[in-house]
């Protein structure tokens, strides 16, 4: 499966949803920016942009019709941070390549504030953004716990979950099975767990999530 069947998997998209941004308002932003969006980003808008579970439950992928647009120092920022601290974006000089690098600023108020490497490309950026935004309450049922994993934990987890990626987006190990579920691992600097988010929109694929020898600290069923 390519990233976009992998998020419409996760998060049980109807195989005839129209989840999309049109082609008029893609064409609109290339017109008013004078330039074409990356094959990637456009194919992402076209395809998946106005899924608000995936796109807009915790960060947000910006509407094209709305603040998309280059920063002082030629940025293309098209994802912003949920409180509107952070920034992603695309280099000026990497927009003709279909599947550039994205670039994370954490200091956008600062005039001098510094671009940090977030994905080695856009692919990865926008199937791990979307997988934090599930595991943060966009897919059906969620849970997490800011407690590190027992080691026999982490051991069922890698044995029974095939590992998506490693990312330095927010410094995580991810893991799957078959995009039924998804699990994250937050880590520190040495590659210790310092917590656990997951989730699902299956419930069977969840109960199993939830059997892991975790003290859940939340859990999508509180709520109900």
């Amino acid at each position: 499966m390519n990233y976009i069947d992998q998020l419409s998997t996760l998060f049980a998209l109807p195989a005839n949803a129209n989840l999309g941004f049109s082609e008029e308002a893609i064409f609109a932003l290339e017109n008013r920016l004078e330039l074409r969006l990356p094959a990637v980003l456009k194919t992402f808008y076209r395809s998946l942009g106005r899924c608000p579970e995936m796109n807009a439950s915790h960060n947000r992928l910006i509407d094209p019709a709305q603040q998309v647009g280059f920063s002082a120092d030629d940025y293309l920022v098209f994802y912003e941070e949920n409180q509107v601290v952070a920034y992603w974006g695309i280099k000026a000089t990497d927009l003709s390549l279909d599947n550039p690098p994205v670039y994370g600023n954490y200091s956008p108020s600062a005039p001098d504030g510094e671009w940090l490497l977030d994905a080695e490309d856009l692919e990865t950026f926008l199937l791990l953004m979307s997988i934090s935004n599930g595991v943060l309450g966009g897919l059906t049922h969620n849970a997490n716990s800011f407690e590190p994993l027992l080691p026999q934990t982490i051991a069922n987890i890698e044995a029974n979950w095939k590992e998506v990626h490693s990312s330095s987006l927010m410094p995580q190990r991810v893991f799957s099975n078959d995009f039924k579920d998804v699990i994250c691992i937050p880590v520190d600097e040495q590659g210790n767990s310092t917590g656990i988010l997951v989730g699902s929109c299956n419930r069977d694929a969840f109960d199993r999530l939830l059997a892991l020898d975790v003290n859940w600290y939340f859990t999508s069923d509180d709520e109900g």
